[in-house]
């Protein structure tokens, strides 16, 4: 049995719901609250063979900050009876800026965390209301601020461009601030249309988001900006400082094994991929019955693994090592994608004697990439 290092655990309360979000998640009473951890507890007893090897732990969501710190200090403390906090390379906490408090942080830092992930989106407050953050820049600001009192190892905050009214000014102000104010890892993401958002709601009724265009020229300056001022651009979405990136998140995209926790959570185990039931009461009927349910189950064929390997790879600045492609699977990856070579020859792809990449000018069309490769 594969035992995963990286193990993440998912927290689906908010106390609202964001324009954009379509990650599982709805708002709770603190007594389902508290019903969940308990029945979270319970899965990490069962789970517990697969806890000895884990070297990095995220805990996301929805909100894993809005929880109480009763429910957070008895989710610590059963992780602890089976892992080594004190040994974790890279323990996550996602907080939304409202939850941050010194209360929460001292629990944080009690329990070793070194990593946190900080939702900003953007320091326009304009920006901020039409994405129904409940935040504002100033909040934003003092959460950051009241972090680094903290003396925490790495902070990560994520940006959202691609609302009608977005501008490079108006990008390059969030950055400026994030740079000021010390921030090791930034993500920036684009605003993807899911289908279950508010957001798509409104898009059907007429509201027109950033063309495309748009979006790739603040795709490029973010690219150059954040380069000169020393952060390096290691995966299509995100940005780091020397020895800052996510190696929780470089788990996924180098399709290690890991282990997900929670209503909703996701594995990659042993060839196959599960994903636990996202009703809770079939997710807390699995646990009470030693018969964890899944939404979904499929165990990859080995093409069916390369192709993963690849998609997920192609997300690296850096791309694919074509040496470890060979090793994992015994066959070079020219000769199982024959459309790289052409890809190469027309300037898409970039390719030297250790890695294969997308060439960064093009990261912003990679779905169209995969696809010629792919076929």
């Amino acid at each position: 049995m594969n035992k995963p290092k990286a193990l993440y655990i998912h927290i689906p309360f908010c106390d609202h719901i964001c324009l954009y979000c379509d990650f599982y998640k709805m708002i709770a009473s603190s007594v389902k609250q508290n019903e969940y951890i308990n029945y979270l507890i319970k899965e990490i007893e069962l789970r517990k063979d697969y806890l000895s090897n884990v070297e990095t732990i995220y805990i996301g969501g929805g909100t894993p900050s809005i929880l109480s710190q009763a429910n957070i200090r008895k989710l610590f403390n059963k992780l602890k009876q089976y892992i080594d906090l004190d040994e974790i390379k890279e323990f996550t906490f996602e907080c939304n800026p409202t939850d941050v408090n010194i209360n929460l942080l001292n629990i944080l830092k009690e329990y070793n965390v070194n990593r946190i992930s900080l939702g900003v989106q953007s320091f326009d407050d304009d920006k901020l209301k039409f994405l129904r953050r409940t935040h504002n820049k100033e909040i934003a600001i003092n959460a950051i601020g009241l972090i680094n009192e903290f003396n925490f190892e790495k902070i990560s905050c994520d940006l959202i461009y691609g609302v009608d009214f977005d501008t490079i000014d108006l990008i390059k102000n969030d950055i400026d601030i994030l740079i000021k104010e010390n921030v090791t890892h930034i993500s920036c993401y684009t605003l993807i249309i899911e289908d279950k958002t508010i957001l798509n709601h409104f898009i059907k009724f007429g509201y027109n988001p950033l063309p495309d265009d748009k979006q790739a020229e603040i795709f490029a300056f973010v690219n150059d900006y954040l380069r000169d001022f020393g952060y390096n651009h290691y995966e299509i979405s995100n940005y780091a400082k020397e020895g800052f990136e996510s190696i929780h998140n470089l788990a996924y995209w180098n399709l290690d094994d890991y282990l997900g926790l929670g209503a909703n959570a996701s594995s990659f185990i042993n060839h196959k991929h599960f994903t636990n039931i996202n009703k809770l009461d079939l997710y807390y009927q699995g646990i009470n019955d030693y018969n964890l349910l899944y939404k979904e189950e499929n165990e990859l064929s080995l093409k069916d693994e390369m192709d993963e390997f690849l998609i997920v790879g192609f997300r690296k600045i850096n791309g694919i090592n074509k040496n470890l492609f060979k090793n994992r699977f015994n066959y070079d990856i020219i000769d199982v994608y024959k459309n790289i070579t052409m890809l190469v020859n027309q300037g898409y792809l970039e390719e030297d004697s250790d890695y294969i990449k997308i060439r960064e000018d093009y990261l912003y069309l990679m779905d169209n990439i995969l696809i010629k490769i792919l076929d």
